[in-house]
């Protein structure tokens, strides 16, 4: 068996994407360039069993725009129909995360090209979309608004309304990249989302958040802690400040303290009792005094700060770059 042949149309379609709907049909979503120009999102139901297809033999097209659709993703909702999210990417203009919703009728339920759920300036990674119970759908995309690629989300409603702040919420900004994240549902009306993360080494992370646009771990941003952890500082080099962050299991007395390369203490930057957590504190090298996470004013250079408890002592390399 050679298989069943879903589309044959002049030029190319591509890249297909599908999901099984609620009622056990074959929603089937591809790249085609039938109509010249940028190619365009299709999509067929196919009976899984005989392989006919419910729509119309050159299948629904579902975008029209001539900008390029990227990286687009496909679930089912509850009640026969699919929703798909994908990047809108115009050259000269920006990256937009887009969700369309299609019925069991083939019919888009949104005007144009669908629902605008992120239009920040910055570029984006590709966009995954999850089933909400019956009320809409959770996306989750890569962002560059800042240095790095974080973690956000948006709701959006079957009525077409988003459900939570304009371009989305954040999941995760920690100061390195977090990548190839992945989504699935909770069963409660919320998503549990997980990613690659390199803050320590090469970790993965995850993160649960509610249908009401919570997290369960606000502080931790995804991260158990249970064990002691002194990160690298960020930047690094630096000039004239940079943030230092670790974590504790316990409760105890913490002291964190930056020396230069003949072992003088040149800044304190905690010396007091901590509960167990995750912390950061930022230190400055522009002069001022000691206390508060200021040095007086340090020349350029290699400089260690060490992190001390009565369980756990480590030290890590710093460099200020003028």
């Amino acid at each position: 068996d050679t298989g069943k042949s879903i589309i044959i149309e002049q030029d190319v379609q591509d890249n297909p994407k599908m999901v099984l709907d609620s009622q056990g049909n074959l929603v089937i979503i591809w790249r085609d360039s039938r109509s010249g120009g940028t190619p365009k999102i299709y999509a067929q139901k196919i009976d899984p069993v005989s392989g006919d297809r419910f729509w119309n033999t050159p299948g629904i097209q579902i975008t029209s725009t001539s900008d390029a659709q990227l990286s687009f993703q496909i679930n089912s909702d509850e009640a026969g129909g699919t929703l798909i999210t994908f990047l809108d990417f115009s050259p000269s203009d920006r990256d937009e995360v887009i969700a369309q919703h299609l019925g069991s009728d083939g019919q888009t339920s949104w005007i144009g090209d669908g629902i605008v759920v992120c239009n920040s300036l910055q570029p984006k990674s590709p966009p995954k979309v999850i089933s909400e119970a019956n009320n809409g759908a959770i996306i989750i995309w890569g962002d560059y608004r800042s240095s790095n690629e974080d973690i956000y989300a948006q709701k959006i409603l079957y009525t077409g309304n988003l459900a939570w702040q304009d371009n989305g919420i954040e999941v995760s900004t920690y100061s390195s990249s977090q990548t190839h994240h992945n989504i699935v549902s909770d069963d409660d009306g919320g998503v549990i989302i997980s990613w690659d993360d390199p803050r320590t080494t090469n970790d993965i992370y995850a993160e649960r958040l509610l249908g009401d646009g919570t997290l369960t771990n606000v502080e931790e941003k995804g991260l158990i802690v249970n064990k002691f952890l002194l990160e690298q500082n960020y930047p690094n080099p630096f000039n004239p400040t940079t943030t230092i962050s670790w974590q504790s299991p316990v409760g105890s007395w913490q002291t964190l303290k930056v020396y230069d390369l003949l072992g003088n203490e040149v800044a304190t930057l905690v010396d007091e009792y901590k509960p167990a957590g995750k912390y950061v504190v930022e230190f400055s090298a522009k002069g001022g005094s000691a206390s508060g996470g200021e040095a007086s004013q340090l020349s350029s250079g290699v400089y260690f700060y060490a992190l001390q408890t009565s369980e756990f002592t480590q030290t890590k390399k710093l460099i200020l770059m003028k």
